[in-house]
């Protein structure tokens, strides 16, 4: 008989101390989520204080003299160098373009200077800065770098800040053009300063300089009536033959300038009319008949045509028999190897053209219906 007494006595005693160990646990993760909470909007408003307060810092040190609205007074380079490194750190392409700009702008002027403590390329020169400068100058020309595959050059706006990028581009990556080594005093450190621009263009190319190159020419050139002037093409065909002749032509080079600059539609038509010397520099260096024994390989030429397919291919083959035109010296040494290059691609591209008009057929105006879409450039 107690027994039966007891036994809901027992179920209702374990019944409210579950119910409690229940209120205890959700209680235990109201607060955790609570306290996370906290922390993701405390960090939030942690990280807002933090980028206005660098903004701020830096729009009041790249003030511009009075009377001026671009040109910046000399600062000390560690001074530049530590307000760079904040703004890399927190850099928002819809808040900072603007302040990349006028950085690109204070840093070209910079390389203008023979002061030491001015020059921002200086601090490459501090054991104790060196490997922190010349990766922050890396990490600053890749973002340049960037935006030439965002910016549109049929835009004037756009169109200034292309000529900006590239002129900050063409400033790091060469010491022909830095004050500071004109000094006696800083000859020694011009082969020093040499490697470090390899440098920089190597890392440049390996991250895809090349194919930011390649965009821009494209939305440049690739149109009824071409947009780009003739200080921007140059500044881009510089550009790309750089890492080549750093690396003495080497076929890995040769490879990605055939496939992101050769293979830009007439590029080859558009340098004779508006950048000549670049045709020059072309010829001076050999460039048409390096492209023929890097092509000549039935692999490399593989290669090239699958990762150009049809469209582009043929964009390349024209730009090549135009090559050949211009360098008749060049082509009757190597007219074996343009036949066999010329003839390799022109097979490749027929694989692609077919008998008539379907559904999965788009009309090529050189080749007829084509099994592959057009650019709508």
């Amino acid at each position: 008989m107690f027994a039966v007494k007891a036994e809901p006595k027992k179920t209702e005693f374990l019944e409210q101390a579950k119910s409690a160990r229940l209120e205890r646990a959700n209680e235990k993760k109201r607060e955790e989520a609570c306290i996370e909470i906290q922390a993701y909007v405390r960090s939030f408003i942690v990280r807002r204080r933090l980028q206005k307060q660098v903004r701020e810092e830096f729009d009041l040190f790249f003030q511009p003299c009075n009377g001026s609205e671009t040109i910046v007074p000399p600062k000390p380079a560690i001074d530049v160098y530590k307000l760079v490194r904040k703004l890399l750190f927190l850099y928002s392409d819809r808040s900072d373009r603007e302040r990349l700009e006028v950085l690109c702008r204070y840093l070209v002027a910079s390389m203008d200077t023979d002061s030491t403590r001015d020059c921002y390329i200086s601090l490459a020169l501090n054991k104790d800065l060196m490997l922190d400068c010349i990766q922050q100058i890396k990490d600053l020309l890749w973002l340049c770098c960037l935006q030439l595959k965002t910016l549109k050059p049929d835009n004037p706006n756009d169109a200034k800040s292309i000529n900006l990028h590239l002129h900050i581009l063409v400033t790091f990556t060469s010491t022909s053009t830095w004050k500071m080594l004109k000094n006696k005093s800083m000859e020694p450190l011009r082969a020093s300063l040499n490697q470090l621009c390899n440098n920089i263009m190597g890392h440049l190319h390996q991250s895809g300089m090349y194919s930011a190159l390649q965009e821009l020419l494209s939305k440049g050139l690739a149109r009824a009536k071409p947009c780009l002037k003739h200080a921007t093409l140059s500044a881009v065909i510089t550009l790309a033959l750089r890492p080549l002749v750093a690396a003495n032509f080497s076929e890995n080079l040769i490879n990605l300038f055939v496939l992101h600059i050769l293979s830009v539609p007439a590029v080859v038509q558009h340098l004779s009319v508006m950048a000549p010397e670049c045709l020059a520099v072309f010829m001076s260096n050999g460039l048409f008949k390096k492209c023929l024994e890097m092509l000549i390989s039935e692999q490399s030429t593989r290669i090239v045509f699958y990762s150009l397919e049809g469209n582009y291919a043929l964009c390349l083959l024209g730009n090549i028999i135009q090559l050949a035109d211009i360098e008749k010296e060049q082509l009757s040494t190597g007219l074996v190897e343009f036949t066999v290059v010329v003839s390799r691609l022109l097979e490749r591209c027929q694989k692609y053209v077919v008998n008539k008009k379907s559904n999965l057929t788009h009309w090529h105006p050189v080749l007829g219906w084509f099994s592959q879409k057009t650019d709508v450039r």
